[in-house]
């Protein structure tokens, strides 16, 4: 599948460029052909430059994972249950949120460069970025599956934490997490409403993969 992520033309270039060609048309049109061509030559050039560059970073190829891939990555998770929290860890013994889940996906699909930052693949993200370019948002919990992404935060507007879902029922979700606040990897259980240490979920997605 072939996704276009925003069309990153810088609209200031574009802009001065006609003005330049506006501003100098009384000249143009006294030009001798061949210079004329050569001038439209070397403008069409540096249009087309821009242009590819710009289709180079924001085009993408990608693929939602299978749920047996999300299952394989929740199992990858909950075997490193208990071991210890480290802001930046990302495996394979310290682990923060993200890493938990970055680390656990890759194994799982035994491939590294598989997320998007916005401008190019990548290795590594935040749970921010996991939120904006790498999944598929999940409206209805009755089709959350084990392994996939649980999004958490403690500020509208921002995604602070995150882990892979367990289980999940009407009621409450089961996820593994790397905790800041147990500072380890554990499985907690939440109500889907609750407000747990002043965070609450904001929501789930499938994981996609980039290339």
């Amino acid at each position: 599948m072939h996704i276009f992520q925003g069309f990153r033309l810088d609209f200031i270039v574009y802009a001065g460029i006609i003005r330049i060609v506006q501003s100098k048309h009384r000249y143009l049109t006294r030009m001798e052909t061949p210079v004329k061509k050569l001038y439209f030559t070397i403008l069409l050039i540096f249009l087309l430059t821009i242009y590819v560059s710009s289709c180079n970073n924001n085009f993408r190829n990608i693929s939602l994972l299978s749920d047996i891939d999300s299952e394989n990555a929740l199992l990858l998770a909950r075997g490193k249950e208990g071991n210890d929290y480290l802001w930046g860890g990302n495996g394979p013994d310290l682990f923060d949120c993200s890493g938990l889940i970055i680390w656990s996906y890759q194994e799982s699909i035994n491939a590294q460069m598989i997320f998007y930052d916005g401008q190019q693949i990548v290795s590594d993200i935040n749970m921010q970025t996991m939120y904006d370019f790498n999944i598929q948002k999940i409206s209805n919990v009755n089709d959350v599956k084990p392994g996939y992404v649980i999004f958490i935060t403690n500020e509208i507007g921002l995604i602070t934490h995150g882990g892979l879902v367990v289980n999940i029922n009407d009621e409450e979700v089961n996820f593994i997490n790397a905790s800041s606040y147990y500072n380890k990897v554990v499985t907690d259980t939440w109500g889907l409403n609750d407000i747990v240490r002043d965070q609450w979920i904001v929501g789930y997605g499938r994981m996609i993969r980039s290339y």
